[in-house]
This record gives structure tokens, C-alpha cells and sequence, in this order.
């Protein structure tokens, strides 16, 4: 059994393009001294990022494809169910996506019309940053995920 108060997470494999990927997730403890027992909290995180591809799709919405992974999801505004396409991606999985502000999204990912999570994609006034939050279901904390625009 491992006791330390810092633990890593790996991953190590290939994406359906054919590019490895090695990601690496530091965690700290935060509460808690022995066992698995405790909260964990990420402090640091290497990971290999696949391309994501956002489209306009006119009036109906947006198109987001990661071409790596042959995913591609069309995101209508109209809070209506929405299959996820690609081959690692489970039979029933489906995306609602509603406008809640003049540069934010609500997105509710379901497997089986079970909700999995819910997201919240926002733009700066700027445009330069893109605020990605994940509330997992069952989950008390949400990910936050900040992206600068290259």
C-alpha cells in the first residue's frame, strides 16, 4: 500500500492516428494520511493534446471534431439531444448544448440518457482565452481548464 502525500497518474498509449501519448498527472493529498483514503488535489499535469477543431454550423450551431481520435460532435443550440460520433465513443452517448451568454455554452454529455456531466465553455470579451469547467455527476467539485489562444 502506498503512504506518501504526492502521487502521479499515467497514461501511455495511441491515439487512433497512429501518435503516442505519455500524460502524466501529479496529485498532493490535501486531507487525509495513510491508504487511499483522503482528497486528492491535481497540482500539475503533462499531457500530449490532441487537435480540436470548432466550426460554425450556421444557424444551427457549432461543429467540433478532434480529427486524432475520428470524434466529431455537432453541437445544436436548441437543448436537444445530439449523438457523439467515433469509433471509441459508446453506442448512445449524446450532447445537449444550450447558449446561456453572449460567449457561453451549457453542454450536458449523457450515455443511455444518463447525464455524465455537465460543461460550461466560455470566451473571453477578448477572444484570446477559452474557460472549459466539467462537473462530473455525483460530484460535489468541478475541472476548470483554461486555454490562451496561440
Amino acid at each position: 500500500m502506498w503512504y506518501g502525500h504526492t502521487k502521479d497518474r499515467s497514461s501511455v498509449g495511441k491515439h487512433l492516428d497512429g501518435t503516442s501519448f505519455n500524460d502524466v498527472v501529479t496529485f498532493r493529498r490535501t486531507v487525509g494520511d495513510k491508504g487511499f483514503e483522503g482528497t486528492w488535489v491535481s497540482t500539475e499535469a503533462k499531457v500530449s493534446w490532441l487537435d480540436v477543431v470548432i466550426a460554425d454550423n450556421g444557424a444551427v450551431g457549432i461543429t467540433l471534431t478532434v480529427p486524432g481520435e475520428q470524434v466529431k460532435i455537432v453541437l445544436t443550440f436548441d437543448g436537444k439531444d445530439a449523438p457523439v460520433n467515433g469509433p471509441r465513443i459508446p453506442p448512445g452517448m449524446t450532447t445537449s448544448t444550450k447558449v446561456s451568454g453572449p460567449r457561453k455554452l451549457e453542454v450536458t454529455t449523457k450515455l443511455g440518457g444518463k447525464v455524465l456531466d455537465t460543461e460550461t465553455w466560455e470566451i473571453s470579451a477578448d477572444g484570446q482565452t477559452f474557460t472549459y469547467t466539467e462537473k462530473d455527476a455525483g460530484e460535489e467539485k468541478a475541472t476548470v481548464q483554461v486555454y490562451d489562444k496561440k
